[in-house]
């Protein structure tokens, strides 16, 4: 088996042993192995937090695993800056929440931040935007609450009634 093979087969077993902590019995971590490939892979797909969960919970468990520290300490910096980012969000979506709700505003929080309770791990997930769902009135209530806020209103779709926006970067 050709190095990048091996490394893209480890790089989706962690992904699915992160996800549904399945054993990896099968799999050989550290022979050929390119951990940097891990790493840049993890990335570009968001999946940081994830991997280093896996990474962190098959050390623990295996005498047998090596990670290169210079491989490790990457997944370690970028997961603590993930959770941090996700300690801010969950803040933010607590106020907005709680503001719209003294407004008489009901929204259901959908997808991502949520989805992320989900995770072994929730702060270690990548976040991305936030997602509301709200009837047609609570849509509008809303949006006259929130566009005022907004440093950047995206095009309404008007059939859809879905607003993009940032508020607080």
């Amino acid at each position: 088996m050709r190095k990048g093979d091996n490394t893209q087969k480890v790089f989706f077993e962690l992904i699915r042993s992160g996800l549904w902590r399945k054993a990896n019995d099968n799999l050989d971590y550290g022979h050929d192995v390119d951990w940097n490939a891990v790493y840049q892979l993890a990335e570009e797909q968001s999946v940081v937090g994830l991997v280093a969960a896996e990474l962190e919970w098959v050390k623990e468990n295996d005498s047998q695993f090596k990670v290169p520290k210079t491989v490790a300490l990457p997944f370690v910096g970028k997961t603590l800056q993930i959770e941090l980012r996700n300690k801010a969000m969950n803040e933010f979506v607590a106020g907005l929440i709680e503001g719209l709700r003294r407004e008489g505003v009901h929204a259901l929080l959908v997808k991502g931040q949520g989805v992320a309770q989900c995770y072994e791990k929730p702060l270690w997930r990548s976040s991305g935007d936030i997602d509301l769902v709200l009837s047609i009135d609570n849509y509008e209530k809303a949006k006259t609450l929130l566009v005022p806020m907004a440093s950047d209103v995206k095009g309404e779709g008007v059939g859809s009634k879905h607003l993009g926006m940032t508020i607080d970067g």
